[in-house]
């Protein structure tokens, strides 16, 4: 790249993967009855699937609705394919960072499309292609297609930038362009472990992170898409970020690194803290401080500034500063290069004849919100929030007042996105 050249480093299984954009066509041959599913569009569905299965193939390219493609008895008659010896599936991916496939003689196959961008009516190929005992997959090709929806029209806003989108039950969890290997998590993982992968598609291969530098570049934003859309798709459910809780227990140890520390340089658990839990944390405060509108404008442009290039983490901060028209130094030093921790406190609460004295202290060194949830002896609840801005001037302590007009029996201080070194001080009852 024209930062640093060549890349060298050697992968070791813990950062992930950095590559050039390139336009790839590529045949694979395989046994009768083995199916192919890989980064890039088939192109010669008519040559290598029977005409029962190119009839449904073809009907998915065009539907809302879900197709199964193949199914579990289907799948065990092994006459999917036409009787060869062999047969050879051909891709085609133009502008991508890498290729993938998976091949199988009895998974299932579900698909469905989308369009992603009501203006040009683009449509996105979504499939699902599993094994019949993964019985969280059978929901995959749905959450796929919501997931894709949300993420053209709402998270981030961006129509989905390539031609279709493969999840393959595989035995792990990774992604590649148009193509996300998904191990099976359960139904209480499934949703955010198939939005996580997909969001990818936008960090770290439609704006070329350098991952194996800065993980949290790419990371960090895919922890903040899977947890924003589960909570959409299951309202009722308690969403968490990933890496999130195993954080909060080694918050003030000598784990816990600023997220500016190349991720090449770094080992697990420090690696998992900075790349997904901090930075999807910080990406949250950024979103409250700047609010819905301003902030995905800035992430869109930030997202249309760098397709196909490799942004370094000054290329973020500055398209920040530029497209919100702030400057947010004040919030990105603490965050990413200094040592510290979030720790609020609510330091005394001081009731005159017509208030309360709310007292917070910032023990710890990041900007965080302020969020009070205060219940009173009336049975009521009252919620109060602060962006991190408050802390922007360098203060350690801030008031807040609220009127004395019932008695308050409890404050909470906080949520479960805002992490806290020590929630001891996080309570008040009079």
């Amino acid at each position: 790249d024209d930062i640093n050249g060549w890349n060298w480093h050697d992968y070791r299984g813990v950062t992930e993967f950095y590559n050039d954009y390139g336009d790839f066509e590529v045949e694979i041959e395989v046994p009768d009855n083995y199916l192919v599913w890989a980064t890039g569009l088939l192109q010669n569905p008519d040559k290598v699937l029977n005409e029962k299965y190119l009839n449904r193939y073809q009907l998915a390219l065009e539907s809302d609705e879900i197709i199964h493609i193949i199914t579990a008895e289907e799948a065990a008659a092994l006459e999917i394919t036409p009787k060869r010896s062999s047969n050879k599936w051909t891709f085609k991916a133009e502008n991508v960072t890498d290729f993938a496939f998976g091949t199988s003689n009895h998974y299932l196959w579900d698909a469905s499309s989308l369009v992603v961008s009501k203006e040009t009516g683009r449509r996105v190929l979504i499939d699902a292609a599993y094994n019949e005992h993964s019985n969280d997959f059978y929901r995959v090709a749905e959450i796929a297609r919501n997931s894709v929806e949300i993420m053209s029209y709402e998270i981030p806003g961006v129509p989905f930038p390539y031609p279709q989108i493969t999840v393959f039950n595989g035995l792990s969890e990774m992604e590649y362009p148009m193509m996300v290997n998904d191990m099976s998590v359960g139904k209480d993982m499934v949703v955010s472990l198939t939005a996580h992968e997909i969001f990818h598609s936008y960090f770290p291969f439609y704006v070329g992170i350098n991952e194996t530098s800065y993980a949290w570049m790419d990371e960090g934003w895919a922890t903040f898409g899977d947890y924003l859309i589960a909570s959409k798709l299951e309202p009722d459910k308690n969403n968490s970020l990933f890496f999130l809780d195993s954080y909060l227990k080694e918050i003030t140890n000598g784990l816990d690194i600023p997220i500016i520390a190349n991720s090449h340089m770094i080992n697990t658990p420090a690696y998992y803290y900075s790349s997904y839990a901090k930075s999807s944390v910080f990406n949250l405060i950024l979103k409250d401080l700047l609010g819905d509108e301003l902030f995905y404008r800035s992430l869109r442009e930030y997202i249309y500034r760098w397709n196909g290039k490799h942004p370094v983490p000054n290329d973020f901060f500055y398209s920040f500063n530029d497209i919100s028209g702030q400057n947010l130094n004040w919030l990105f030093q603490p965050w990413f290069f200094d040592f510290g921790y979030p720790d609020l406190a609510i330091k005394e609460v001081i009731q005159s004849q017509d208030r309360y004295k709310i007292v917070i202290q910032n023990l710890g060194l990041y900007p965080v919100p302020v969020h009070l949830t205060i219940l009173f002896t009336d049975g009521s609840v009252e919620e109060y929030h602060e962006t991190a801005i408050v802390w922007k001037s360098g203060v350690d302590k801030i008031q807040i007042n609220i009127p004395a007009n019932k008695l308050i029996r409890r404050i909470d201080l906080g949520t479960a996105t805002i992490p806290d070194a020590d929630p001891t001080n996080n309570v008040f009852r009079p």
